[in-house]
């Protein structure tokens, strides 16, 4: 069983979604930068974090994520591609047109099938990846080398 699965249930109060992933890695020895009372623009700056490090830091993308321009999965996905700990980046879901909705959530890859994540509605839930509450949502995967070399 994941370990990760050790952590549906925990309150939004807690841990909103980047805290989520914090906690997780934090779980196995790694610290990553804290954002209080995370918010859309702190999510954004989360995004920043990961996705310009990508390729010469810590954190790898993970090919094959959903491409909001075309709504579809790019060619290039494997399922089995996603590993336990990828963060999964998220756009929100209230703006109208997924080209200008920005990445304002993110969750963690339980397996090739389900992510967990928490929102301000929920406690921490495990939802599976192709969900009409999560599918037109992700944006990215990205692995951190120590958790997934």
């Amino acid at each position: 069983m994941s370990s990760l699965l050790l952590l549906v249930g925990v309150p939004y109060a807690t841990a909103h979604c980047w805290g989520l992933v914090c906690l997780a890695y934090r779980q196995r020895g790694i610290d990553l930068p804290a954002f209080d009372d995370v918010g859309a623009a702190d999510l954004r700056a989360v995004a920043r974090t990961i996705a310009p490090n990508a390729e010469r830091g810590p954190w790898r993308r993970v090919r094959g994520a959903w491409n909001p321009a075309t709504a579809t999965w790019r060619p290039e996905d494997v399922t089995c591609a996603w590993r336990p700990y990828d963060v999964v980046l998220m756009l929100g879901h209230t703006e109208p047109k997924a080209t200008d909705r920005a990445i304002i959530h993110c969750g963690l890859v339980v397996d090739a099938n389900h992510i967990l994540h928490t929102e301000r509605e929920t406690d921490a839930v495990l939802a599976r990846r192709d969900s009409p509450s999560v599918r037109h949502r992700i944006a990215a995967v990205y692995r951190h080398e120590e958790v997934c070399p």
